[in-house]
């Protein structure tokens, strides 16, 4: 859709462990400039993990969906 369709930005969170041997998460800094370059606002709580995941790039296309399942909730 147009991005007048969009009421705001979230970005997905990591897990407190990643992030803490990350130290940043991509998903934020991505969704921040984003918002910005649509003028929409940036929520940063929107959305809370639930559970720890194996990271994605690790899992085969199809397994992917199934290793998020019910990580996260608005």
């Amino acid at each position: 859709g147009e991005a007048g369709d969009v009421d705001r930005i979230i970005a997905m969170p990591l897990h407190r462990a990643r992030l803490a041997e990350r130290g940043f998460n991509q998903s934020v800094e991505i969704a921040r400039h984003l918002a910005r370059a649509l003028g929409r606002p940036f929520d940063a709580r929107g959305a809370a993990r639930l559970r720890a995941t194996a990271p994605q790039v690790d899992l085969p296309l199809d397994a992917r969906a199934q290793n998020v399942r019910g990580a996260f909730c608005a």
